[in-house]
């Protein structure tokens, strides 16, 4: 009868032997052929990772972070030359020194280069915080982005009241009262804030253009300690 020289087979050590060995041949095979699929998918999804946050690094740079770069920077050389020009002599700190007021026609610069130099940067700058604040290094507005824009809507207030007659009575016109936004100065640690947000966001930019798998390297960027305001510090 056939039926027994098949179980013979079947409980032979050397063809249950020759049959793992098949199996476990086509078992390395398999993996062997999926493991470069699951290599591209793991790369795959590595990379559309990092294009995410590439996207948004670029977004911080390009609608927030340079602009207000090339704006502060503007307006430091602006205030610089307005320094060399019309500031008072006598090495004082402000330019309306109430025991040193300056002349009416320092005054008259001050105006004209608040009015058409820094105000409209200031503008600028408040407009580009605005409408890209959820842009920003951290999970809130800088304090020094919030002190900045207070001071331009400040100031808007104070040249709204400014009149060619003002002139008249030298007393108050050469006055700091009509002329800046007493006890509330421009935040001198933007600067820094804003330059070092920059120049942290372009090196992680150029990380993530030059290595896919740069998402696991780097630790994300914390807002710069200069972005406090000096109280805080």
């Amino acid at each position: 009868m056939p039926t027994p020289r098949i179980i013979t087979r079947l409980n032979n050590p050397s063809v249950e032997k020759g049959y793992s060995k098949t199996i476990s041949t086509k078992g390395v095979a398999i993996i062997l052929a999926i493991m470069p699929a699951i290599a591209t998918y793991a790369v795959s999804f590595v990379d559309k990772i990092r294009e995410s946050e590439l996207t948004y690094v670029n977004q911080q740079i390009k609608q927030l972070y340079g602009p207000l770069y090339s704006l502060n920077v503007a307006s430091s050389a602006a205030w610089a030359q307005f320094k060399r020009m019309h500031w008072p002599s006598g090495g004082r700190r402000y330019f309306f020194d109430p025991s040193h007021p300056p002349t009416v026609e320092q005054t008259d610069q001050w105006r004209n280069w608040m009015a058409m130099v820094f105000q409209p940067i200031n503008i600028k700058i408040e407009t580009v915080i605005v409408e890209n604040s959820q842009l920003v290094l951290g999970n809130e507005i800088p304090v020094v982005f919030k002190e900045a824009m207070t001071q331009t809507e400040a100031y808007r207030a104070v040249m709204a009241k400014w009149k060619d007659t003002d002139r008249l009575n030298v007393s108050a016109y050469t006055n700091a009262v009509g002329n800046t936004v007493t006890g509330l100065n421009y935040p001198e640690g933007i600067g820094e804030c804003v330059r070092n947000g920059y120049l942290a966001l372009k090196k992680r930019q150029e990380e993530l253009q030059n290595n896919v798998f740069s998402v696991f390297f780097s630790e994300k960027i914390k807002p710069d300690t200069s972005c406090l305001s000096s109280s805080q510090k």
